[in-house]
């Protein structure tokens, strides 16, 4: 896979912006490129900010291990396929971008498709 520069390099070619207008174009490229990435790929704190009951994302412990896994009505973590069921052990969370996920047996909503 190109890196971000590169592929800033090719958009602004297709665009066939020249001198200051065509450094810019790049840059802002480049900078927009890298926070998108940053938001895509940031852990939130659980305590802080929950996502919507439900929703699959990854979940990190205390030890740093992550699973995926889903915030359940009572509050408490649920961590797919496995049964496991925790409170606070489940520090922080982010979406999982890009995949659909397959329901399972035990999911909030009580079926499995």
């Amino acid at each position: 896979m190109e890196s971000i520069e590169e592929r800033a390099k090719s958009y602004v070619e297709g665009c066939e912006l020249q001198g200051k207008e065509a450094r810019k174009a790049e840059f802002d490229y480049i900078v927009g490129a890298k926070e998108e990435h940053l938001l895509l790929t940031e852990w939130r704190n659980g305590r802080e900010i929950s996502p919507e009951v439900g929703q699959r994302v990854l979940c990190k412990t205390y030890r740093g291990d992550v699973f995926i896994g889903f915030k359940r009505t009572d509050g408490c973590w649920s961590l797919v396929g496995t049964g496991l069921v925790g409170g606070d052990r489940y520090i922080s969370w982010r979406p999982i971008h890009g995949i659909e996920l397959p329901k399972y047996y035990g999911d909030d909503d009580g079926r499995a498709e």
